[in-house]
């Protein structure tokens, strides 16, 4: 990979030609006559007019380019075009926005994402199934079409220039081709790229590929205009710059032989094309010359967990696997503890009283090894989750009391047990954090993720990991600061809570701070 063209400085629009009116008439005349070769020598030679229309420069961190645009009535824009089918049509379809020499933006994954990247499941779901086989053939489709949308939507993808991709010969089962590049460790760490490169999206592009002459099918013909002239004989007239790119989407697959990758210091990304537009490959791709365009587009992290969870499903829990494939859950063993289960589960000083329905949910959850409580909202299924919390709570210290009198295992009388309490959003398990935060005789602990930590404290490059949905969400809530992880690690007794700080105001102050510092602030979190 070499560092690509694209330098601090103005972004120039070299697309528009001033005519004076009186050449603007003689065009004018020349396309009502249907004179295209007229009206195209007229144009030719034109001195083009240029116009800062943005700006281009580095960002603080160094890792990535910014490119901003300023546009106005008349600008023009530079595109490539492509075909799509609609209702069994051929129809111009855009594909790339052309946004300077260097930086082009595909437009075609944006849209349509599935097409791109996935396939389009077939198969209903059920409400049982018979193993995890059929589970996983109904869902596993289901599951990539929503990893696709959500990778493209989350926009969070790294581009990489230069690449040299070495194509197989052979080709998949599918007839796909197939391809592999390879990645600098030393460059990855120096741009500060962490992906997990088996989980990746690919939009491979190639620029400056010649048009062809001859005559070329509509699904591949590029902004060419075709007329016939007064003696009826077909010719062909470019009006657009007589290059094109070529653009590809794959899907990486995981590299088989990670021991060896680390040992040399390289990292290989093998990957197929699963969707390309052109039909025709053309032949300067497969030349060892070409050096390509690669836009990684890794997959969200919870959809990665998802489909790992669904094609691993044969190997989980027997709880695991009847909860997916909808058969009965393993019973539980009769309850050892808390054997003092009461109609009622109100919490001790509680102004929060419960119904019948609720309490009954609490008991099923107490009881059963997997409960589902469902309620519109307003019905209390928070409130009801609190409690569950607060009595799982003293189930855990009970069995952790008999435990201590049944053994003379100093380890084991020493050991705690958790509950781990998981939301859909950090709104919500901030609710939940508040109202155990108020029970005195528990110990909650508020654990974020890495973006709205990097919000509060950032370090060099910490905004890459940024999505637009991370920055919309809610910020932690001053009144859970006791209680909430990368609050306390700044506090006393944590044995690094000054060096963390020392570096929190080093970075307010805007101070040089170099990888290594950042890699050992890191190292004690």
């Amino acid at each position: 990979m070499k560092e690509h063209s694209l330098q601090k400085g103005p972004l120039l629009n070299r697309s528009v030609t001033l005519l004076g009116s009186q050449t603007w008439q003689e065009v004018l005349v020349a396309i009502r006559n249907e004179d295209f070769e007229k009206a195209v020598s007229l144009l030719k030679g034109k001195e083009l007019h240029q116009r800062a229309m943005g700006w281009i420069q580095k960002s603080r961190c160094l890792h990535y380019v910014e490119v901003s645009l300023d546009l106005k009535a008349g600008d023009a824009l530079q595109f490539q075009l492509t075909t799509d089918v609609c209702r069994g049509f051929l129809v111009p379809f855009v594909q790339l926005w052309c946004v300077t020499p260097g930086f082009d933006v595909c437009l075609q994954h944006t849209e349509k994402p599935i097409d791109c990247f996935s396939a389009y499941a077939t198969l209903p779901s059920k409400d049982r199934y018979k193993n995890a086989a059929e589970y996983n053939k109904v869902w596993m489709l289901m599951s990539a079409m929503e990893s696709a949308s959500c990778a493209v939507a989350e926009n969070d993808s790294i581009v990489l220039q230069d690449v040299e991709i070495k194509w197989a010969e052979q080709r998949t089962s599918k007839g796909q081709l197939q391809g592999s590049f390879v990645l600098n460790k030393t460059c990855l760490e120096e741009c500060s790229i962490e992906v997990d490169f088996s989980h990746c999206y690919l939009c491979i592009r190639l620029a400056g590929l010649k048009l062809q002459r001859e005559e070329e099918s509509l699904s591949h013909s590029l902004q060419n205009l075709t007329f016939l002239n007064k003696g009826r004989s077909e010719s062909k007239l470019v009006v657009d710059p007589d290059t094109y790119t070529w653009v590809a989407h794959g899907v990486t697959e995981e590299f088989s032989d990670e021991e060896r990758s680390e040992r040399s210091g390289q990292r290989t990304m093998n990957f197929y094309i699963h969707y390309m537009s052109m039909e025709n490959i053309p032949v300067e791709i497969l030349k060892a010359s070409a050096r390509f365009t690669v836009e990684l587009i890794p997959k969200t992290l919870p959809d990665v967990r998802k489909e790992k969870a669904i094609w691993k499903l044969h190997h989980a829990s027997e709880l695991a696997k009847s909860i997916a494939l909808g058969h009965e859950p393993p019973k539980r063993g009769r309850c050892k503890y808390l054997s003092y289960l009461l109609r009622s589960f109100d919490i001790p000083n509680s102004k929060r009283e419960l119904n019948e329905s609720q309490n009954q949910a609490i008991l099923n959850a107490l009881r059963k090894s997997f409960t589902l409580i469902q309620g519109p909202p307003g019905t209390g299924k928070t409130v009801v989750g609190t409690h569950i919390v607060y009595w799982f709570y003293k189930l855990n210290e009970e069995s952790v009391e008999k435990e201590k009198m049944l053994s003379s295992d100093e380890e084991t009388a020493k050991g705690k047990k958790c509950i781990l309490y998981c939301g859909p959003s950090n709104k919500s398990v901030d609710f939940v954090a508040e109202m155990l935060m108020k029970m005195t005789i528990l110990k909650p602990l508020r654990v974020y993720g890495e973006a709205i930590e990097a919000m509060e404290y950032p370090y060099p490059g910490s905004n890459r990991h940024l999505s637009r949905k991370a920055l919309r969400d809610a910020k932690p809530k001053k009144e859970l600061s006791a209680i909430i992880l990368h609050h306390r690690i700044r506090r006393p007794p944590n044995p690094h809570w000054r060096g963390i700080c020392n570096f929190d105001s080093r970075m307010r102050n805007e101070e040089q701070i170099t990888e290594e510092e950042t890699k050992n602030h890191l190292l004690p979190l």
